[in-house]
């Protein structure tokens, strides 16, 4: 079951998801790079999880343990390869992004300051014939607050999944 916290827009098609979220969304009536973040899920029950909490199914107590010493064999295979220096070792964000985008599972979510990036990962299996899909994909919107202590809105745009939106 989905928290009733986060405030659900549910929208007809893909021109209905723009259309609420120029209302719902841009605060001055247009799209400002880096006032929300987006993340898309190609299902509206799928949890926003990272990749290593989806893969690691043993006791909770040893999850950071057991994602440094993946991060940490992952540097030593680097080592040695063009273009990837040991300032890594020193920079764990870094070496964790590098190693998500080689299939670690990592403790990181990703994020974009797109809504059509999201739209783009929401829909990604829109077309692949082996997939079980659902009706409706989910955007989730985050605001940015620009000062500290400001209360983040979160919002997620499910958006039903229909021919007509590639039209």
């Amino acid at each position: 079951m989905r928290d009733r916290t986060i405030l659900e827009i549910k929208c007809r098609d893909w021109s209905d998801f723009r259309s609420k979220l120029e209302s719902d969304v841009y605060k001055k009536g247009y799209f400002v790079s880096g006032e929300f973040l987006y993340r898309g899920l190609p299902s509206v029950d799928y949890r926003l999880e990272t990749s290593f909490d989806r893969w690691y199914k043993g006791p909770k107590a040893k999850r950071p343990n057991v994602s440094d010493q993946l991060l940490r064999t992952f540097s030593k295979e680097c080592d040695g390869y063009p273009g990837i220096g040991s300032e890594l070792d020193e920079d764990d964000d870094r070496l964790s992004a590098l190693a998500q985008h080689h299939g670690l599972p990592t403790r990181l979510l990703d994020w974009t300051v797109s809504p059509y990036i999201a739209a783009f990962f929401a829909f990604s299996y829109t077309f692949d014939t082996d997939a079980a899909l659902d009706d409706y994909v989910a955007v989730w919107v985050l605001d940015r607050p620009m000062k500290s202590g400001v209360q983040t809105t979160a919002r997620t745009f499910l958006i039903r999944r229909s021919m007509e939106m590639i039209g």
